[in-house]
């Protein structure tokens, strides 16, 4: 008997990933090219908000790798946290 099926195993999984994408990019990198309207040009205000609607994923993914990782352990909290 197999596993559990995953949401990756549905049909459709792969088209909605263009959606995330744009998802991200019109609720984290519009923002960015609405304030910078005015203070960058046009090449580098795009390149910036791109960046920007994809660091917090990629920040979050990085997190997640370097955590489930045996090089990356778990600090002891610091001395004057109240958790022991």
């Amino acid at each position: 008997m197999r596993g559990k099926p995953t949401r990756l195993a549905t049909p459709n999984a792969p088209a909605l990933l263009p959606v995330f994408l744009a998802l991200f990019f019109v609720i984290r990198g519009l923002p960015i090219l609405a304030l910078h309207r005015r203070d960058l040009p046009k090449r580098p205000k795009w390149t910036l908000a791109l960046l920007g609607s994809a660091a917090l994923p990629m920040v979050v993914v990085i997190t997640t790798i370097g955590r489930r990782s045996v090089r990356c352990r778990r600090a002891p909290p610091p001395p004057w946290s109240a958790r022991r």
